[in-house]
């Protein structure tokens, strides 16, 4: 009987054992096991994603810095032309515009017809407070200089050429008009003044607020 009771033990420690070896070769077959990177449709697979990322995110392309559609207004009064604001000294002037193509007023004007078709006058020992803009069209230039058109415009649409009548229309009546030595319309408020030459619009001069 002792012998057979101590058989069945055995047995049953065997099977005991051999249960345990299996469970754990299991648990050591699952946690080495690869990822599979072909899992069948519909698999429910944890989505691991890496921080400050989203899954799927298509890049938006940014809008470009510029000018909208009708293009960028660089006559605008009462703060500057183009690159060059009210203020301005003249080392920041010729870092804008490059060196003056003359000075004059010792070297409180300068003088950019040829290369800008702009003209400025600086206060002594301070910063832009006139900023003109030329048309080859203006019969007073700047002595001994020939003229390139300023392209630029208003906000309004006012560019070299424009008339009287679209002056008006863009701002309202002047607040002054003068003939000589050329038409003008000068606003106060914008402190802005309009020359014209039959019509047409030959320089804009600008002053600082």
């Amino acid at each position: 009987m002792a012998s057979g009771k101590t058989l069945r033990m055995l047995v049953l420690f065997a099977c005991a054992a051999a249960l345990s070896l299996g469970l754990s070769a299991c648990k050591k077959e699952s946690a080495e096991q690869p990822e599979d990177s072909n899992l069948p449709v519909g698999a429910n697979v944890p989505l691991n994603v890496d921080a400050g990322t989203e899954p799927d995110q298509t890049p938006v392309e940014q809008p470009t810095v510029g000018a909208g559609a009708g293009g960028a207004a660089d006559i605008v009064p009462l703060v500057g032309v183009g690159s060059v604001t009210f203020g301005m000294t003249k080392e920041q002037v010729i870092e804008q515009l490059g060196t003056p193509d003359k000075t004059e007023a010792g070297g409180v004007a300068l003088f950019y017809p040829q290369s800008h078709g702009l003209s400025l006058v600086l206060e002594y020992r301070g910063g832009v407070k006139e900023i003109h803009c030329w048309s080859d069209q203006h019969p007073m230039k700047p002595p001994d200089m020939s003229i390139t058109t300023y392209a630029g415009k208003t906000a309004e649409g006012i560019a070299m050429g424009s008339s009287r009548a679209e002056i008006i229309a863009a701002y309202g009546q002047a607040d002054s008009i003068t003939s000589r030595p050329l038409e003008t319309l000068t606003y106060d408020k914008l402190k802005a003044s309009f020359e014209l030459v039959q019509d047409k619009l030959v320089r804009v001069k600008l002053r600082a607020p």
